[in-house]
């Protein structure tokens, strides 16, 4: 199968998601979520990573963080490495702890990141597990809204977005992870991977030219194309006339990339791409749903 092109650069944030292989559990007693945050630390120190916030399940994890150095490939390599060696050690098992490759999204934190934290802190209770956040020991959110902050943690750039005085930003934080409104992303659907950059056009430009990538201007269908190419490591004859499972599931990727970041409409992703438009509409309605 292609692997889809891993986006990364320096003082860029990021959406990082994993599961357990074959949905095994990572986690089956507090020494793991122990262990793990101990290596979180040490590896997030180690590469130049700020540790926004996180959330770590019985059986997938989720990390926001905020990437120095472009060394979110290495970063996760050796925490996950080492992390999935002690696991198996210590349950006397062998095979892979975290299936395939973990999942990053780039996100424009100064519009997104107070809904990124709080799809985070918010994990357990939509699993049912807990009714409220605070009830969840393995996230970040009781360092959010109490004067106890972990060492590892770095929750400025979310705080900041809710006062300056302390007492009131924490407050105000507890009153939003609360509230009914999910925000203007899904993130469920971003973390399957058909949105490799969570931000506007402006922002969207600004890193595929600070990542030297293809500028695509609203109105070069050509140029949106080759950037979808670049991203999902596919070629333009690939995603026209698929060929097995592996292709088609990139061609309906790079739909859902068209009509999200680019707002293209039906008709010319189906013209762009040599599909029907009933075809491109069955996509990307399967894909809302």
């Amino acid at each position: 199968m292609v692997k889809k092109l891993r986006l990364k650069g320096c003082e860029l944030y990021h959406h990082i998601y994993n599961r357990g292989n074959d949905r095994h559990p990572i986690f089956k007693n507090p020494s793991d979520y122990k262990r793990y945050l101990k290596y979180l630390k040490e590896y997030s120190e180690a590469y130049g990573i700020d540790i926004i916030a996180y959330a770590l399940m019985e059986w997938h994890i989720h990390l926001f963080i905020l990437d120095h150095r472009g060394t979110i490939s290495e970063f996760m390599e050796r925490l996950h490495g080492r992390y999935a060696i002690v696991f198996n050690k210590c349950y006397g098992r062998i095979g892979h702890v975290f299936g395939c490759r973990f999942k990053n999204s780039i996100v424009d934190a100064d519009n997104y990141a107070i809904w990124l934290s709080r799809y985070i802190h918010r994990q357990a209770v939509e699993a049912g597990l807990v009714e409220k956040p605070e009830d969840y020991k393995w996230t970040s959110y009781q360092s959010y809204v109490s004067n106890v902050t972990k060492s590892l943690l770095k929750p400025e750039i979310v705080l900041s977005q809710f006062g300056n005085a302390s007492d009131d930003s924490h407050i105000a934080y507890e009153e939003f992870v609360n509230c009914n409104d999910d925000g203007p992303i899904n993130w469920r659907e971003a973390e399957q991977g058909s949105r490799s950059i969570i931000g506007n056009r402006s922002y969207i430009e600004e890193v595929n030219t600070k990542l030297g990538m293809i500028n695509v201007p609203e109105s070069s269908i050509e140029k949106a194309i080759s950037y979808v190419c670049f991203c999902l490591s596919v070629s333009i004859d690939e995603l026209k006339c698929p060929k097995g499972r592996d292709q088609r599931i990139l061609r309906h990727r790079a739909v859902v990339i068209l009509s999200q970041e680019y707002s293209l409409g039906v008709r010319k992703i189906a013209r762009a791409l040599n599909m029907s438009p009933s075809t491109v509409s069955q996509v990307l309605s399967s894909t809302i749903g």
